[in-house]
Formats: C-alpha cells, sequence, structure tokens
C-alpha cells in the first residue's frame, strides 16, 4: 500500500524534447493531469535539431510548469547537442528542492552526468531516474564513456524505450533497476476516420490502393527499398511521401523512371492535424527502416501513430520496429524490397485482414501507447522512487 504523505512529491523534468508541442508536451501534460506529482520541466533555451536552430513553444500554464534556460554547448560540429547543460542548474535544484529528478536525455550526455554530480553532492536523499533510447552497441569515447558510467553508477532507476535498449544498457555495466517505457501517441488526434471522405478530400480514386510514409527523407529510412517494392506491385499501388529531407533529390529521381513515373507523390512536412488527416486516406502505413552503423529504429512513434488511427503497418525488423508493430500488420526483414513487395500484396487483396491489423492497432495505442496509460505509469514509478508506493510490474510493456 502507499505511503502517506503530506504534499505531492517534487519532480524535476530535465528534457530537450520539452520545447516542441508534438515531442515533449503531451507526456508532461498527461503527467500533470493525474495531479499525483509537483511537476516542473526545464528545457534549453536554444537548440539546434538536424543542422537547423529551432525556436521554443511554449506550453499553456495550465498544462504543467516549464522554464527554459541558457545552455552551454547547445550545438557542437561532429558532437551535436550531446555536450550541452544547463548554466544555472545548481540555482534551479536549490530553487525547487526536488524529490526526483527525471533526466529525459541519453545517460551519456554532459547534462546527465553534471545533473547527476549536483544531486549526489547536495540532494543525497533526491532520486535520480534516465532515461534511454539507445538500442546499438557501440563504443563509447572518451568523455562519453566517462559521463555514462557516472550517471548510471549514481542513478536509482533506468527507463528503456524497448528492451534492446535495456539490453545495451546492461552490456554497458548498468545493474540498477530498469523497466521498458514506451513512447506515447495522442489518440484523439490519430484515430480511425471516414476513409471515403479522406480519400475525396486527397483527391485519391477508389481504385487505386496508397502505401504511405512520413517522416525524415534519410538512406537509414529504407524508402529506396520501399519504391522499389512498389515498382514490383500492381500499377494500382502508389505511395505518399510525407516529410522531407536530404534524399529527397534522390527518392524523386527514382519516382521519375518508368516504372514508377506517376506513383509517387511527395507531401512537405506536416503538422499532427495536418498528418492526422493525410494518415486517414492510407491503405497501408510503411516503415522500411533499415540498419546503419550507429542507428537501428529507436521506437518508431510513426507506426504507433498509424496504429492509433486504425491504419495496418508494414514494417521492417530494424530495432525496436516489430514490438511496436506486435498484431497490428506485417513484420518484414530490412532491405528485402521483394518481401516488401509480398506484404503490400497481401494487403491489398486481403482486405478482412488489412482491417484486422487496423483494428488491433487502434487497440494497441489505446492501451499501450496513448499518453494516459504512459503517464500513470511514470507517476506510479515517481511515486515508487519518491518512497510513496510500492514497485510497480511494468512487465506488460515487453511485448
Amino acid at each position: 500500500m502507499p505511503f502517506q504523505y503530506q504534499r505531492k512529491p517534487r519532480v524535476l523534468l530535465i528534457s530537450h524534447s520539452c520545447r516542441k508541442a508534438v515531442e515533449g508536451h503531451p507526456r508532461a501534460a498527461a503527467l500533470h493531469a493525474l495531479g499525483t506529482v509537483d511537476l516542473k520541466v526545464i528545457t534549453p533555451r536554444t537548440w539546434r535539431f538536424y543542422g537547423k536552430w529551432t525556436g521554443i513553444e511554449h506550453p499553456h500554464p495550465s498544462l504543467f510548469q516549464m522554464t527554459d534556460h541558457a545552455v552551454v554547448f547547445p550545438w557542437l560540429p561532429g558532437i551535436g547537442s550531446h555536450m550541452h547543460t544547463y548554466v544555472g542548474l545548481r540555482h534551479i535544484l536549490n530553487g525547487f528542492q526536488p524529490d526526483v529528478v527525471d533526466i529525459w536525455e541519453e545517460p551519456w550526455a554532459l547534462v546527465s552526468a553534471h545533473a547527476t554530480q549536483l544531486i549526489r553532492k547536495e540532494f543525497p536523499k533526491t532520486k535520480i531516474l534516465l532515461e534511454t533510447e539507445q538500442n546499438l552497441y557501440k563504443k563509447l569515447p572518451p568523455p562519453f564513456s566517462n559521463f555514462w558510467d557516472y550517471a548510471c553508477r549514481e542513478a536509482d532507476y533506468l527507463v528503456g524505450r524497448s528492451e534492446e535498449a535495456l539490453d545495451v544498457s546492461k552490456a554497458y555495466g548498468y545493474r540498477g533497476e530498469a523497466a521498458v517505457l514506451p513512447n506515447g501517441v495522442d489518440t484523439s488526434q490519430f484515430h480511425p476516420r471516414n476513409r471515403a471522405i479522406s480519400r475525396v478530400r486527397f483527391g485519391i480514386p477508389d481504385e487505386r490502393f496508397i502505401v504511405g510514409y512520413a517522416g525524415r527523407f534519410v538512406e537509414e529510412k529504407g524508402l529506396m527499398d520501399l519504391l522499389n517494392a512498389v515498382a514490383k506491385s500492381e500499377q494500382r499501388v502508389h505511395c505518399w511521401l510525407v516529410g522531407g529531407g536530404p534524399q529527397k533529390d534522390a527518392l524523386a529521381a527514382r519516382a521519375a523512371q518508368n516504372d514508377l513515373v506517376g506513383r509517387v507523390h511527395f507531401l512537405p512536412n506536416q503538422d499532427h492535424t495536418a498528418l492526422a488527416e493525410i494518415m486517414s486516406a492510407f491503405d497501408v502505413f510503411a516503415l522500411p527502416s533499415r540498419t546503419v552503423g550507429n542507428w537501428k529504429e529507436q521506437f518508431g512513434r510513426v507506426i504507433a501513430e498509424a496504429g492509433a488511427a486504425g491504419i495496418a503497418v508494414i514494417g521492417s525488423d530494424s530495432g525496436a520496429i516489430p514490438d511496436v508493430i506486435g498484431d497490428a500488420g506485417i513484420v518484414f526483414p530490412e532491405g528485402d524490397e521483394t518481401a516488401i513487395a509480398d506484404a503490400i500484396r497481401t494487403l491489398l487483396e486481403q482486405p478482412a485482414l488489412r482491417a484486422e491489423y487496423g483494428a488491433n492497432g487502434r487497440r494497441r495505442a489505446e492501451e499501450l501507447f496513448s499518453w494516459q496509460p504512459v503517464a500513470t505509469q511514470y507517476s506510479d514509478l515517481l511515486l515508487y522512487l519518491a518512497g510513496l508506493k510500492e514497485r510497480p510490474d511494468f512487465t506488460q510493456n515487453v511485448t
């Protein structure tokens, strides 16, 4: 049974993801709405994302309390953002006096080691929660290996976005308590819609079969494999690619070849409202990611979003994709164009199976990936770390 206490535990969430409304805001807002913790979020004032300096989106004060702060080294050539940390972190900690600090950054980032060092020195009773999505073992060079060793040695708990992420952390030497907690999706934004109306809105003929993708146009997403698979498919199979990135020109050149001309359609990046509407016109959503030297798919939130929209999914076996798909679609070997084409043909020829996968995707989104259950699990964990609740069981998250 939970212990009795006089006030809500104070939780400080350190997160660059909370700079954006579609990334970190929903998780913090869902946790705040539960009313179980006194939540404060800090995020960098300046940030560089995929080569571009980005602005910050502040939440409405009723959603949760967030402040932006100056950081050193928000971006360095060849290193990225992993050397950033907060200039006034000691002052922030002293002012808030947290019971738990949730560091939503990789353990090998400077900010993780810096925050851990300050907490252990000045707030020895404060609990430290680390989070990781790193699901590919690679040798960390100094000083990042030193940051990881120190932060994980001192941490009270580690959350991994997948079982693979926890396996990698164990391979690095982590021996403490850990669990898998997924990313969340907005199931009120992404939900089943009237497909016929959506297709009329986007001018898609009834006989056309749409395989869709949304995200970055980069080699590791396997989009050239997808186009080659569409080329092997019936003429009525078309592909919609939503997003942008350095591979755009190469993909456009492939789409202009005779076997694909007129069958590949490019749309720019969309906000979540527009993307949810576009997805509703898809017959199948595809995520054909490939594992490359220093990366493999860490979660694939867009799969959960497609599932929430009731759309059948096909995805490669890169990283966490099979766990996120579950019984909501077809998994194929990464890089296998023929297997992708076979998956497309199966769902083209079996509408009942396609509908079953879509229904399963919606169920999984509601039970596993909606922000409410995800926030409830984080709440249970934070209360446990604060000594106010028994140890939670997260084994149901392992699929």
